[in-house]
């Protein structure tokens, strides 16, 4: 799971946006009519059910009982994370490696390419739900969102290629079916997008579904979403507004005087961390583990071209967490 890093970066910017979360109703609270069906995502004000089966569901606990009750409902009993509704999408299907589910929604504004911004989502798996048809017996990795220039419109990937890639996913199996895990992590776009789409973008063997509910009558993966934002505020988490506790991983990023050294100063004393920097464009960068005994890495940059650049702390596990900055030639 991709976290965001606190962090704290030397960089100068013209103007300086208050925090907001540009993906509108993110806690999926505001609907035109109470859902009681399958696949009424629609009926949550401003998203649309974007896989071809238009398959994605809107719970909420106005349905008092029935399939998309809260927090009863056919497919789980989970507790809104926040507030009375959330999503749900199926992120594998087996033995038809082309089927996943998919809501989106427009955003308030248009991401500008080069400038990052926090992206985080809370995410619980279903199954052994006490109605046997709808139990799903699957768990996989992958639930995630990926951005668009405009509306992509329905689409299935049984007569195209996977993306295989997301703005930020969940990288590690989603197991957990009694609580809500966070998935956040800081993001550069290469475009001027404003359509977010959730969902599995990646194929059955980077899924990598695990039978887990042997007694579910349902042969799916299915993944149950709330509370999603996406801010220009690297600290910013969750519709409310409320910044992310982010206290186990700080990351301190800052030029020193000449503009060409980067000093990175990394948590805790573990040797097993090291840092790699991406370009805007996701590209490979440099790869840094040596560090200094006050747990720095300097990093030269005096050949690399200015603009924005991405900054992963990684683990034995992956990628801990992230944290970007910008370079700006003299």
């Amino acid at each position: 799971m991709k976290r965001a890093c606190t962090f704290t970066a030397l960089l100068l910017f013209a103007d300086v946006v208050p925090a907001q979360n540009l993906v509108p109703n993110g806690s999926f609270e505001e609907f035109t009519e109470c859902p009681d069906f399958f696949g009424q995502v629609e009926r949550c004000t401003g998203w649309h059910n974007l896989g071809a089966a238009q398959s994605a569901d809107y719970f909420n606990a106005c349905a008092d009982g029935g399939f998309p009750d809260v927090p009863q409902s056919s497919v789980a009993w989970q507790e809104a994370k926040d507030g009375s509704g959330y999503m749900g999408a199926a992120t594998f299907l087996w033995q038809t490696d082309y089927y996943r589910e998919f809501f989106g929604t427009q955003l308030t504004d248009v991401l500008q390419p080069g400038i990052p911004v926090h992206i985080c989502f809370h995410v619980s798996a279903a199954g052994f739900s006490p109605d046997y048809w709808h139990s799903a017996r699957w768990l996989s990795k992958g639930m995630g969102v990926r951005f668009y220039t405009e509306n992509p419109g329905y689409w299935s990937y049984q007569n195209q290629p996977y993306e295989n890639n997301s703005a930020l996913y969940l990288n590690q199996v989603l197991s957990d079916t009694a609580g809500w895990i966070i998935v956040s992590g800081d993001y550069i776009p290469d475009s001027a997008y404003n359509w977010i789409v959730v969902g599995n973008f990646f194929e059955d063997s980077l899924s990598a579904p695990l039978l887990a509910d042997v007694g579910g009558g349902w042969e799916v993966a299915y993944a149950l979403v709330d509370d999603l934002s996406v801010s220009n505020d690297l600290t910013y988490c969750g519709t409310t507004g409320i910044n992310e506790p982010m206290d186990m991983h700080v990351l301190s990023v800052a030029f020193e005087p000449s503009g060409s050294l980067l000093r990175i100063v990394v948590p805790g004393e573990d040797d097993s961390y090291s840092v790699e920097i991406h370009d805007v464009m996701g590209r490979f960068v440099i790869h840094a583990q040596e560090r200094s005994m006050n747990r720095q890495i300097l990093v030269e940059m005096s050949d690399f071209p200015s603009g924005a650049y991405l900054v992963n702390l990684t683990g034995p596990q992956g990628v801990l967490c992230s944290a970007s900055f910008i370079r700006t030639l003299p």
